[in-house]
């Protein structure tokens, strides 16, 4: 009693803050908090830039300077972002970062900015002149039919010319359009939908009526009077839209862009100002805005083509869009123009071939069609009701239906893809090639696509996941769990591990394939992978569990499956395509900016190593910021005053005490006064800790002998801060600063102190948990014992652990949101059932009964699904 009021005499209260001093701390809080977020956000947008430019050296589509330019900048305004976020967040002490980024960037933009690649001020540019490398100056659409007409001039592609990017530029300069276009779009509230039809009205009809440049015209002009020399006077043309940047790697744009078919030319002028206005087009500005895709970077250039006059047409698939590992080609024909297999108006007959040069037909099936599309004698295009005859009859036979199949997997064998190729046949019966790009959805090079013959799918073990690297690969099955398992990795084994975390990097150059149950392919495990073209497979739930160490298998990651021993139809087969960009100085320019911006060189957070001056690529930057933000929010879980002073009280059936401070969307609605129910918390992190924390009532101390009764007693009276009578502020109260993603728990209970944050979202590469364990009444022997017990059961659940004397740290990151539920209710039981185990932890058989009992505990009442 004496030594507890002398305590108390001794300790001086820490004063609350001031109703003042508590705004300002919210504000900085909330200001780092918005920081920490805003650095993910970049992150993310880093990532996804980079992903686009690796995935373009091996992609089945075009794509030119402008993609190479437009990605790049992307990616290093990401970078320059998470630099300064990481210094908000930190207050200045990453600026080591800024004059590395500096010199990374100025390598990227030396290359290209070098006139590798000639630029062209033509307007026009005859169709016969085009290929690959005119994919900024005629589009992607325009640049493959130029490419099929040089390589196969028996695919009868339609003659014409292209009114070019330069074309579409001089249009935007006449008389201030562009400005004024910009102008508009900047003062929209592009997410209005109101205001967003009012802008692209506007937009539309400043195009309309805009008056083509001279220049332009002429060009046009003279280009068509070329055109009739070749398909006949007063020819019609089809006018079809080509972008820049549409079809190209990520991106789509399908069906948002104009076309007009069997335009007289007298009409030419004001189609092709149509067609650059539906540019601007509500549904194409929303996709952009979506997509992050700047305006400019968006040129339109619009190809005239020959008008065919078709007699049926439609669209042919080089596989099966639903199974791209069978060997089939499905051709849908309706009668007329293809128009209705396109836009879906129409069933088609539907034909279906295998075999080799697609010699069997497996399956006719024709439907009814009720009408076709014709092309008018004089202009345009018309609907006509098919007779019962006509509507029932087949529309093709079947070696048109073959032939066809036949061009659309000789066109596969080109791209290295599977293909979508719109085609008809006119009325001298002549296949006419109209347009061809990759299958969406497919972008697999052929040969990696097979799956294992029929007699070997009883060997089958595991499927599912993800593909992150395409490939095959044979060898053992071998787990990494942690440093030891990496250093003990053996050569060509097949890495199969929980998480995927970057620090497994290092492996990728000893093993033949990767397995991961958690983990997204666009994190930094997955661009590594495709860096060294590892096989990989992400995602792949229970692999740990079914896939034991040492057992011989083949992985088969495009068809995302596993195999029992070695099937040689599908191992060794790594990524060793060839986009169809390879060979071109294109090509050869990324191949040597990507050289400073995906490598990963750091990947382990803890080696010396990790230091800013070890970045060599925007790759390293990122890591670097990610990681060292997590430290600085692990840092802000110290500040206690501003919980009690500033937070809201927890209303909950629980005898402690539990202060919340929202941070941003953190309750589900706002409140007034001092208390908030648990009831009103919207963190799902939170809610997470806080399932674990309640979900089994604490049973108490554990009983001690005499030498831990007098060890506690001891502490107690020596440590004036380990004292639940005396005034400390820490006494049993605890601390929430919450989001709707994010948590940050620190816990004082007893004489134990723990800290718990996490990030919990859909980005499975963005969310981690942090924990720290520190303190215990015992002596020190005893609490370095219990650090010891709780590392243990920590690795159990995957958490990479490191402990000190009487502390512990743990982390987790990389799994998916109901993965981190999981882990983070195991934190939140331990938080509160391994309080004072210290004081019996010189009975070994009280360990054991206790390590059991907690692991028996957390797999009765938090199972995995």
């Amino acid at each position: 009693m004496l030594w507890q009021k002398l305590k108390r005499l001794l300790y001086v209260q820490k004063p609350e803050l001031n109703p003042e001093q508590i705004v300002d701390k919210k504000t900085e809080l909330h200001n780092k908090y918005i920081s920490f977020k805003q650095l993910l956000d970049a992150n993310n947008n880093a990532l996804k830039a980079m992903n686009e430019l690796e995935g373009a050296l091996r992609s089945s589509r075009p794509f030119g300077m402008v993609f190479i330019s437009g990605q790049t900048s992307r990616a290093s305004i990401s970078v320059f972002s998470m630099i300064s976020h990481l210094n908000a967040l930190s207050g200045n002490k990453y600026r080591r970062l800024e004059p590395i980024f500096k010199d990374i960037e100025a390598e990227i933009k030396e290359i290209i900015e070098q006139k590798h690649v000639p630029s062209s001020d033509r307007l026009i540019i005859s169709l016969s002149d085009i290929n690959k490398n005119h994919t900024d100056l005629v589009g992607s659409k325009m640049a493959v039919l130029g490419e099929l007409s040089e390589k196969f001039p028996e695919l009868n592609v339609p003659k014409g010319f292209v009114i070019t990017s330069a074309g579409y530029n001089l249009l935007m300069e006449n008389s201030g359009l562009e400005t004024e276009i910009q102008r508009l779009i900047r003062t929209a509230l592009i997410e209005n939908q109101a205001d967003l039809y009012r802008t692209s009205s506007k937009i539309q009809m400043l195009i309309i009526n805009t008056i083509l440049p001279e220049a332009l015209a002429r060009a046009i002009k003279q280009a068509y009077s070329e055109f009739e020399k070749q398909v006949g006077f007063n020819a019609p043309v089809a006018m079809r839209s080509s972008a820049v940047g549409e079809d190209e790697t990520g991106t789509s744009f399908a069906g948002q862009y104009k076309s007009e078919l069997n335009v007289t030319p007298e009409n030419i002028f004001s189609v092709y100002k149509e067609i650059i206005a539906a540019k601007y087009s509500v549904t194409a500005m929303s996709y952009r805005n979506r997509m992050g895709i700047p305006d400019e970077l968006v040129p339109m250039c619009v190809g005239c083509m020959e008008m065919i006059r078709a007699r049926c047409g439609g669209v042919a698939y080089s596989r099966d869009p639903l199974n791209m590992s069978e060997d089939r080609v499905i051709v849908s024909a309706v009668p007329g123009l293809p128009k209705p297999v396109v836009d879906g108006s129409l069933t088609p007959d539907r034909y279906v071939f295998t075999g080799e040069n697609q010699s069997l037909l497996l399956e006719k099936k024709v439907n009814i069609k009720p009408f076709r599309i014709e092309v008018l004698p004089t202009e345009g295009i018309k609907k006509t009701e098919n007779s019962l005859e006509l509507s029932s009859a087949p529309s093709l036979t079947d070696e048109q239906a073959r032939l066809t199949a036949r061009t659309a997997r000789l066109l596969e064998e080109y791209f290295k893809t599977p293909v979508d190729m719109e085609w008809a046949f006119d009325h001298n019966g002549l296949l006419v090639t109209l347009q061809a790009r990759p299958l969406a959805g497919a972008d697999t090079p052929k040969g990696l696509e097979s799956q294992a013959p029929d007699e070997y799918r009883e060997r089958l073990i595991i499927q599912g996941g993800e593909t992150a690297c395409k490939g095959s690969a044979f060898g053992k099955i071998f787990h990494v769990k942690d440093n030891q398992d990496m250093l003990q990795f053996p050569e060509n084994s097949i890495m199969v591990t929980r998480l995927a975390l970057p620090r497994w990097a290092s492996v990728l150059s000893r093993a033949s394939g990767v397995i991961t149950e958690q983990g997204s392919v666009t994190g930094h495990l997955g661009s590594v992978a495709r860096e060294f073209s590892v096989p990989a497979i992400f995602g792949l739930k229970n692999s740990m569990d079914k896939l034991e160490n040492g057992l011989e298998i083949t992985m088969d990651a495009d068809g995302k499956r596993v195999y029992r021993g070695e099937i040689k139809e599908l191992s060794g087969q790594k990524v060793t395509a060839e986009g169809i960009m390879q060979g071109t100085k294109i090509h050869k320019i990324l191949t040597r900016v990507l050289k400073f911006i995906t490598p990963l060189h750091l990947t382990d957070p803890d080696s010396v190593d990790f230091r800013p001056g070890n970045c060599r690529s925007l790759h390293d930057i990122t890591r670097f910021c990610h990681e060292k933000a997590v430290h600085e929010m692990f840092e802000m879980g110290n500040i206690t005053d501003l919980s009690q002073s500033g937070g809201k009280r927890l209303v909950v059936d629980v005898p402690m005490q539990w202060w919340v401070l929202d941070l941003e969307d953190g309750f589900k609605e706002p409140v007034e006064g001092k208390n908030v129910h648990i009831s009103n918390i919207n963190s799902l992190p939170m809610l997470a800790l806080w399932k674990g924390i309640t979900a089994m009532t604490w049973e108490g101390p554990p009983p001690m002998d005499g030498r831990g009764f007098m060890s506690v007693m001891v502490q107690a009276t020596s440590n004036p801060d380990l004292s639940d009578s005396g005034p400390s502020i820490y006494a049993n109260k605890n601390y929430f600063m919450i989001s709707r993603y994010f948590c940050n728990l620190t816990s004082r209970m007893g004489f134990h102190f723990s800290t718990v944050e996490t990030l919990v979202g859909d980005k499975a590469y963005e969310n981690y948990a942090r924990f720290s364990f520190k303190g215990g009444a015992a002596d020190m022997r005893r609490r370095k014992m219990r650090t010891g017990f709780i590392a243990e059961i920590l690795k159990n659940y995957d958490f990479q652990v490191e402990s000190y004397d009487d502390s512990i740290f743990a982390r987790i990151r990389g799994g998916s949101d109901e993965f981190m539920v999981h882990r983070l209710q195991i934190l939140g039981y331990l938080t509160i059932h391994t309080r004072q185990l210290d004081m019996i932890m010189l009975s070994q058989e009280k360990v054991s009964y206790y390590y059991e009992k907690i692991i028996r505990d957390i797999e009765r009442i938090f199972p995995i699904n």
